[in-house]
């Protein structure tokens, strides 16, 4: 996530970009489409904290980092709390 802020404002600092990591799929409940995410994980806890309490998603604070070698990305997500 890169330069999340207020609507129509200007980013956060600090807390306005940081590696997310989520695992998602797309679904059909009584034929209306949907989003089921497995997980949702973020290296910053504020922002953890305010979508699992403004927005009811399962976000997970922890140690997220992404590297990318050539063609090849790696991502690494260690929870905070293991």
């Amino acid at each position: 996530m890169r330069r999340i802020g207020l609507p129509h404002g200007p980013a956060v600092p600090y807390l306005g970009s940081f590696a997310e990591v989520n695992v998602r799929t797309y679904v059909r409940h009584n034929d209306a489409p949907g989003v089921w995410f497995f997980s949702l994980d973020v290296d910053r806890f504020v922002p953890a904290a305010v979508a699992c309490l403004t927005y009811r998603l399962p976000y997970c604070w922890g140690r997220t980092s992404h590297e990318r070698v050539g063609d090849t990305l790696t991502t690494v997500v260690r929870s905070a709390l293991a």
